[in-house]
């Protein structure tokens, strides 16, 4: 078409004036950002009065081919682009009249977009919750035992019946916001997980401990989103859980933020019980054979766990009436996750010998063997803090489960059938296979999870537990330095059976 010449165009069989444009001006950008670009252009010279709308076409560094990036909703020479990837770009424009296309305008200059990541720009004045602060706060004591972050993955990433509505993952820093780098913190996060900087929104930053909320792959529907955070999700073993720590990352939470109020409001209703403490031993409390006390404490019996120190957990209140008929079991755990468990509920166990599901014990000295409870060598001073005087620690969790909930009572996995293990338990009847309900994580708080943690038991030694005379099952078992995915032995194999073969000593320490 010639530009600028008057035509007369006919629209539901009415004649109407249409003067034919020419193409418009070239583009230009002001406060170009990955997050808000405001792109402008000139009205073109002849008929701008017949454009009822304009294309913005894009391309850059990744990708020379031109992409249609948005359609304006009216004839305003200018428009805001957001989602774009950082690095540089072009840009034209394209008008739309009742007759077609304008002539494309020329291309615009190389315009770099890069991510407005200013730390100050994010600062929220939200305050944190009581909650929140509490849960950050046992989550730092975590970090700084263990040298790791606690992760939290929620439930409904793995379970594909659940539509993921939003994808956030949440940080907490132990950085003085005022000294804290976004950009450099979001750069070496996504290249120690390779991601792009762009998968990622910054919502806020709660000051404080840096607390920082973003959103991953907002751009992305459900189906999409899913299979990425589970990559995601399963990128994270121990030696990247030792990287995020140098980044000062003490807690990293990935799903949504309504499912991480509710952890957190849960987690809060979690107090140490401390009329319900006690301490298994001569001298304490102490006794031979199962107990008949007149409690409740279901269909199986119940014998002292010698030896260790349990810290107890307020549940609910009217425990016993709420919790009636339930037995109780133990679930052995490594030490980074004694915490871990109580923040983010009881995974279910990778080992299935019996079928899916939880393994439990009614054996105390069962659920201590070093494939399930990590002996663990104390080693720094804020270690030392919490164990005094002694060199190794493990933890086993205490808890309650309906007898409707074990789905099977097994034998020993560990091929100990030539040793006793318990004397009060047969081999034969050591192992419970607990109902998970179908989920990935089971909440102890969640009213209707099978399992519920009444306590964390504790046993600190001067030496390592393997000497102690309660553990020579041990040797007459499975025993090996497959520290993956088998025995947290916290010694090498060959150093223990040394000591034991010398007849080495080992004592329990009461804190």
């Amino acid at each position: 078409m010639n530009k600028g010449v008057t035509t007369i165009l006919y629209q539901n069989g009415i004649p109407i004036n249409f003067k034919i444009p020419s193409k418009p001006g070239r583009p230009y950008a002001t406060d170009a950002s990955c997050q808000h670009t405001t792109l402008s252009w000139t009205k073109p010279a002849y008929g701008s009065e017949s454009i009822h709308q304009y294309m913005i076409y894009g391309q850059n560094h990744l990708n020379s081919q031109w992409k249609l990036l948005l359609t304006t909703v009216d004839a305003t020479p200018s428009a805001i682009l957001s989602n774009l990837e950082e690095g540089q770009h072009q840009f034209k424009i394209q008008g739309i009249t009742l007759a077609g296309y304008t002539d494309e305008s020329d291309i615009s200059d190389i315009i770099n977009i890069a991510n407005d990541l200013s730390t100050k720009k994010y600062l929220s004045k939200q305050q944190l919750s009581s909650e929140e602060n509490s849960y950050y706060e046992e989550c730092k004591e975590y970090y700084r035992l263990t040298k790791q972050p606690l992760v939290s993955i929620c439930d409904e990433i793995f379970d594909n019946s659940i539509e993921l509505q939003s994808s956030s993952i949440k940080f907490g820093i132990d950085e003085d916001y005022r000294a804290f780098d976004l950009r450099d913190f979001l750069r070496k996060f996504c290249n120690k997980l390779n991601l792009k900087i762009n998968d990622i929104a910054v919502k806020r930053i709660q000051i404080g401990s840096v607390i920082l909320e973003t959103e991953i792959y907002n751009k992305l529907e459900s189906y999409d989103k899913r299979p990425r955070l589970k990559m995601i999700a399963h990128k994270l073993t121990d030696a990247l859980q030792e990287e995020l720590a140098k980044m000062n990352i003490f807690f990293m939470f990935m799903g949504s933020i309504n499912s991480l109020f509710k952890i957190q409001k849960h987690r809060s209703q979690i107090k140490l019980y401390p009329q319900y403490n006690r301490i298994y031993a001569l001298g304490y409390v102490y006794w031979q054979g199962a107990l008949n006390d007149g409690l409740d404490r279901g269909n199986k019996p119940y014998y002292c766990p010698i030896g260790w120190q349990r810290r107890s957990f307020y549940v609910t209140e009217n425990f016993y009436e709420k919790f009636k008929g339930w037995c109780i079991c133990y679930h052995g755990t490594k030490f980074s996750n004694g915490l871990s468990i109580l923040l983010s509920g009881l995974k279910p166990a990778e080992r299935n010998e019996h079928g899916d599901g939880i393994y439990v014990t009614p054996s105390i000295n069962y659920a201590c063997h070093p494939r399930y409870s990590e002996v663990k060598f104390i080693e720094s001073s804020s270690q030392r803090k919490f164990f005094k005087s002694g060199n190794y620690v493990q933890f086993a969790l205490e808890c309650r489960v309906h007898p409707n909930n074990i789905n099977e009572i097994a034998s020993e996995t560990l091929g100990a059938r030539g040793t006793t293990i318990d004397a009060n338990i047969t081999n034969d009847i050591i192992e419970w296979v607990i109902n998970h309900q179908n989920k990935t994580v089971v909440d102890f708080n969640d009213p209707e999870a099978s399992i519920v943690c009444t306590g964390l038991l504790t046993r600190v030694t001067d030496d390592h537990p393997g000497l102690l005379p309660e553990s020579q099952w041990w040797h007459r078992s499975h025993l090996c330095n497959n520290r993956q995915t088998c025995c947290l032995l916290g010694i090498d194999l060959d150093s223990l059976q040394k000591k034991y073969q010398r007849g080495d000593k080992c004592n329990i320490v009461f804190n």
